[in-house]
């Protein structure tokens, strides 16, 4: 532009550093949030429940891929239960994750095992054409670890 028939450059200096701050804060909160909306509870010796509540996104699914597997992990957990009863919807890209982290988890040698699918889901996952005959499902988180026990006492 041109000042008082010179060239000159106009320059605006803005402080953005309060936002980012803000934006720092967000992220962390937010991932606090994810780890506590999929938690890998313990409830026999290797055996842990995953309670899934709610409504699952792109970015929950996508947590519950990349920090699930290393929970377990910690945990020394061979047997991975997933329970569905406090989902009551779900689309095609979030199967997709949950079938991805249940792939993933039987590369660590972690047997997967679902529970609690609603009817509404369970239509769901058939019109989406989910094959569903790689993974254990019980009705019940109650039913799977009365298997889990069974099958224990026989061995």
């Amino acid at each position: 532009m041109l000042y008082e028939g010179k060239k000159a450059i106009l320059s605006v200096v803005r402080d953005i550093t309060q936002r980012k701050d803000i934006e720092r804060e967000l992220e962390k909160v937010s991932k606090e949030i994810f780890a506590l909306s999929a938690p890998v509870v313990p409830v026999l010796e290797g055996v842990a429940v995953l309670p899934l509540v709610g409504t699952i996104d792109f970015d929950r699914a996508r947590y519950i891929l990349e920090n699930v597997p290393l929970k377990v992990q910690e945990q020394n957990v061979h047997t991975l239960i997933s329970d569905f009863s406090g989902i009551y919807e779900l689309d095609q890209m979030v199967i997709d994750f949950l079938f991805k982290t249940s792939a993933v988890l039987g590369l660590l040698g972690v047997r997967s095992i679902v529970t609690g699918i609603s009817p509404a889901v369970s239509r769901s996952v058939i019109q989406l054409g989910a094959d569903l005959s790689l993974i254990q499902i019980y009705g019940t988180v109650q039913q799977a670890i009365r298997e889990l026990g069974d099958k224990k006492s026989f061995s």
